[in-house]
C-alpha cells in the first residue's frame, strides 16, 4: 500500500508485526481499544504526526497542506491519497495532513488503524464532528492547534506557507507551487501577511473561499490570537490561551451568524485592522465543477462540444473555451489548478483522471492537453501570480 509520507519518521512510529489471533481475542482487543480511547478524547491528541521527528535529518518542507475532513469520510481520504497527493508527492516541497474532529467511540479504533497506516491525520478532540463546526470554526481551531504545538518562542512556524483545502477539491500541487509559491520563498522573499485564494466579493470585505486558500505562515499565529481574543470576549471563563471550549454552541451563536469559516478569517483580520496582501486565483485556475444544485458543467466534459440551436451539439472553438474557463462553474481545462465541488466519488475520480504529473492533460486519447500541463519540475522557471494589493480593514 502506497503511503504519501513514506520515509518520514514519527514519534509514534513502531514496527508492525503481523500475527494470527483468534476471533475472540480480536473482538476483545477492539473493545479494549474502544474503551481505552473513549471517553478520554485527550488521548487522541497522541494520534497525530505533523513533522518529521528530530532524528530525521531531512529539512521541513516549506509548504503544509491540510485537508479538512470528517472521521467517517475514510473513502474520500483514500481517494485523495491515491490521486493528487500521490501524483504530486514531493517531500521537498510540501507535507499533507488531514484534520478531523473527535471521531467518537465508533470511529476511534478505525481512525487509529488508519493513522497507524498513513500517519497523516491530525485530531482536534475537543471539537464535535458536525457540519456546523466544519463550516465555521474548525479551520480556526486547527490554526490555533498549529500555533500551540509548533510555534517557536518568537511565534514562528516551521513552514513558509500553510494551505487549507476542502475534501471535495482537487489540487494540482506542482502547478500551484510553480505559479504562486516558488517565487515567494526564502531567501529571495520572506513571505509576510499574504493570503492566496479565490477571492469572493459577495460580502462587505473580500475573502478567500474555503475550497482552497494559502496563508503565509505568520498569518496563522496571528489568526489564532485574534480568534482566542474573540473567544475570551464570548466566554470570560478561560484562564489561559490554551483553554478549549468543550461546547461550540455558544461560540457559534456569538460569531457572525450565517457566515462560514472563510469569511470569519476576513472578519477577524478586519476587526483588528490588520493589513495584508491578497493574491487572487482567477476562475480559470480555481473554480466549481458543479453548481449549487449539483449540475455538472457540460462544455469540455469528455470532448469539446457545447449546445447549439435546438440543443444540438456543436464544436467549441478556442475563444469560446477561453470564455467558458472564465465562468464560476466550468469543466477543467488548460491552466486548471483547483477544481472544486466534486461531492460524489465518481465525479471526483473523473476530474482527477484529467490530470497527470504535468497538470491538466484532458481525456486520454483526445489529443487535447495531453502532456501540456502547467506544472514545473525542480529548477524550472516558476510562473507568476497576480497580487491584488493590500487589504486593510474593510478596504479591498
Amino acid at each position: 500500500m502506497y503511503s504519501p509520507h513514506k520515509g518520514l519518521t514519527t514519534p509514534t512510529a513502531r514496527p508492525r508485526i503481523i500475527t494470527f489471533i483468534p476471533l475472540a481475542a480480536l473482538l476483545l482487543t477492539t473493545l479494549t481499544t474502544l474503551l481505552y480511547l473513549h471517553p478520554l478524547p485527550a488521548r487522541l491528541q497522541k494520534i497525530h504526526n505533523l513533522i518529521p521527528s528530530l532524528s530525521n535529518p531531512a529539512p521541513t518542507p516549506p509548504w503544509l497542506i491540510a485537508t479538512i475532513s470528517a472521521a467517517p469520510s475514510q473513502r474520500r481520504r483514500n481517494i485523495i491519497r491515491s490521486t493528487w497527493q500521490s501524483l504530486y508527492h514531493s517531500t521537498a516541497r510540501f507535507t499533507t495532513r488531514f484534520v478531523i474532529s473527535d471521531p467518537g467511540p465508533l470511529w476511534t479504533p478505525l481512525i487509529k488503524h488508519e493513522n497507524d497506516t498513513y500517519g497523516d491525520i491530525i485530531i482536534l478532540p475537543h471539537l464535535e464532528e458536525s457540519g456546523a463546526v466544519a463550516n465555521t470554526i474548525k479551520s480556526l481551531e486547527f490554526f490555533r492547534w498549529l500555533a500551540d504545538e509548533y510555534a517557536d518562542a518568537e511565534g514562528k512556524l516551521p513552514w513558509d506557507w500553510i494551505s487549507k483545502i476542502d475534501d471535495d477539491s482537487f489540487l494540482d500541487a506542482h502547478g500551484f507551487y510553480a505559479r504562486y509559491l516558488a517565487s515567494r520563498l526564502p531567501p529571495a522573499i520572506i513571505p509576510e501577511r499574504t493570503f492566496i485564494g479565490r477571492f469572493l466579493n459577495i460580502s462587505s470585505i473580500p475573502f478567500a473561499g474555503g475550497q482552497f486558500y494559502t496563508l503565509s505562515s505568520d498569518l496563522v499565529p496571528l489568526l489564532s490570537r485574534l480568534y482566542i481574543d474573540k473567544l475570551m470576549e464570548i466566554d470570560a471563563s478561560p484562564s489561559s490561551s490554551n483553554h478549549y471550549l468543550t461546547s461550540t454552541s455558544k461560540t457559534l451563536a456569538s460569531f457572525w451568524p450565517g457566515q462560514g469559516e472563510d469569511l470569519l478569517n476576513a472578519h477577524l483580520l478586519q476587526d483588528a485592522g490588520v493589513e495584508y496582501t491578497v493574491v487572487g486565483l482567477p476562475n480559470k485556475e480555481a473554480f466549481d465543477v458543479a453548481d449549487g444544485e449539483g449540475g455538472v458543467a457540460g462544455i469540455g466534459r469528455g470532448k469539446r462540444v457545447g449546445k447549439g440551436e435546438g440543443g444540438k451539439e456543436k464544436e467549441v472553438g478556442e475563444e469560446e473555451m477561453e470564455r467558458e474557463m472564465e465562468k464560476w462553474v466550468h469543466w477543467p481545462g488548460q491552466g486548471s489548478l483547483n477544481p472544486h465541488k466534486m461531492k460524489g466519488d465518481e465525479l471526483y475520480l473523473e476530474v482527477a483522471g484529467l490530470f497527470d504529473e504535468g497538470g491538466f492533460r484532458g481525456v486520454r486519447g483526445d489529443g487535447e492537453g495531453a502532456g501540456k500541463g502547467v506544472g514545473k519540475g525542480e529548477g524550472e522557471e516558476a510562473g507568476e501570480g497576480k497580487e491584488g494589493g493590500k487589504v486593510h480593514g474593510g478596504l479591498g
